[in-house]
């Protein structure tokens, strides 16, 4: 794997969920003269790699499986875009699975109670781009798949300059299941409150599109599939031009901008829940059914609380 952030893969630290940060600290990422960031699962392909499992990039305190409670500013100043990206090794068995892309503390397992403020500031684009391998998630928010002990917390705020942000769910091959892409805290099967506000202004266009495999949906919000727990906070979407829902074409790729998701019981509140198209247009468009096999239920796309079930 590759980080920046205190923590590591099976990291273990201090009591879960007590109070105290386990691993601790702000992380300033800067770059000039049109400086790219990009944090990124393995980018191997072909299925002649035996073995990719747990390939990830993260910035933020945790890892793969790690238990501690993190807490810290997250502040990014890019000259150029930024991508978050998870992995691309097809995935036709498990081996190759957790490779995923994330800005924030927890991570794949990354149990323990996460807060600290995320800004993202940059002049092109910001993608964050789901893998092809199973759950090769990509996310901007704290938490991760099946971080399951504590709450996550702390305000989310993405401003391009003249780039659009994208939210790409995953289409990979056979076995590319629940890679998903996120702005918020949680994941699939993350249980715990999440909170804090997410604004997202961008230049261009702000699109969530589409979803190949089962379980990978695009959600600016907090919560996830299965994501029990009370989640809040003010969503605010910005965009100069277009912005775009779409789900996808296999089950459960809804697109949403709100706290929840399918099967996610909790309560859910947002003082305000603000789109806005400064000169194109909203769409929201549910998903439709692909080749054989892709039947595109639950591919709803969906502006406010709640979701399927």
């Amino acid at each position: 794997y590759a980080q920046i952030g205190h923590g590591g893969r099976s990291a273990t630290a201090g009591t879960l969920n007590d109070g105290i940060a386990d691993f601790s600290g702000a992380i300033n990422v800067t770059t000039v003269n049109g400086g790219d960031l990009f944090v990124r699962g393995t980018q191997l392909t072909g299925q002649a790699v035996a073995d990719g499992r747990y390939a990830s990039g993260q910035l933020g305190h945790g890892g793969t499986s790690a238990r501690g409670d993190s807490s810290g500013i997250l502040t990014l100043q890019i000259a150029g875009r930024t991508q978050v990206q998870g992995g691309t090794l097809l995935d036709t068995v498990i081996t190759r699975a957790q490779n995923y892309g994330q800005i924030g503390h927890g991570g794949f397992d990354g149990d323990g109670a996460h807060s600290g403020a995320i800004s993202l500031q940059t002049t092109g684009d910001i993608e964050i781009r789901a893998g092809l391998s199973r759950e090769s998630y990509a996310q901007i928010g704290h938490g991760g798949m099946n971080d399951n002990v504590g709450n996550n917390t702390g305000n989310i705020t993405l401003f391009t300059g003249t780039g659009s942000v994208r939210l790409i769910g995953g289409n990979g091959p056979g076995g590319g299941e629940h890679a998903t892409s996120m702005v918020g805290h949680g994941g699939i099967n993350a249980t715990g409150s999440h909170s804090g506000d997410i604004t997202v202004t961008s230049g261009n266009e702000v699109t969530l599109l589409e979803g190949g495999r089962d379980v990978t949906f695009k959600l600016i919000g907090h919560g996830g599939r299965d994501a029990d727990g009370d989640h809040s906070g003010s969503i605010r979407v910005t965009a100069q031009n277009n912005i775009r829902l779409v789900g996808g074409i296999n089950d459960y790729s809804y697109a949403q901008v709100g706290h929840g998701g399918d099967t996610s019981d909790g309560n859910f509140t947002a003082d305000l829940i603000e789109v806005i198209s400064n000169t194109g247009r909203i769409d929201v468009i549910g998903g439709v059914a692909g080749t054989t096999g892709s039947d595109g239920r639950n591919g709803y796309a969906q502006i406010g609380l709640g979701g399927n079930l």
